[in-house]
């Protein structure tokens, strides 16, 4: 007889750490000089795309893979002022359908009196 062992992952967890990624990349885009720019930006294209890639199709925003072939293409052009806008769309639409899963962390509401 073996014994086998195994981690488990929680997929919320997973995903609400990629969210998390994903709110920090967008927080640290610094449009300041060009070069800060596109390499900010590109790391919110990558954190969403990678978010997109863990999920489950069906959790996915409808088009998704075109939305991000749209953003990568205006990225690539150096418009990266509409590859943030799309990407924040992107992100938006996700965030609606993990919602409507139930996939999102809820945190508990703390009320304080004096």
């Amino acid at each position: 007889m073996s014994f086998s062992s195994y981690d488990s992952v929680d997929y919320t967890y997973v995903i609400n750490r990629a969210l998390l990624r994903i709110s920090e990349a967008r927080a640290n885009i610094d449009s300041s000089a060009k070069f800060n720019f596109e390499v900010t930006c590109s790391s919110y294209l990558r954190a969403v795309e990678a978010l997109l890639i863990i999920l489950l199709p069906k959790l996915r925003p409808n088009k998704s893979a075109e939305k991000i072939d749209d953003a990568k293409s205006k990225f690539y052009i150096g418009d990266y002022t509409e590859c943030i806008q799309i990407l924040d769309k992107i992100v938006e639409e996700t965030l609606e359908k993990l919602n409507k899963n139930h996939l999102l962390l809820r945190g508990e509401e703390i009320r304080v009196t004096r």
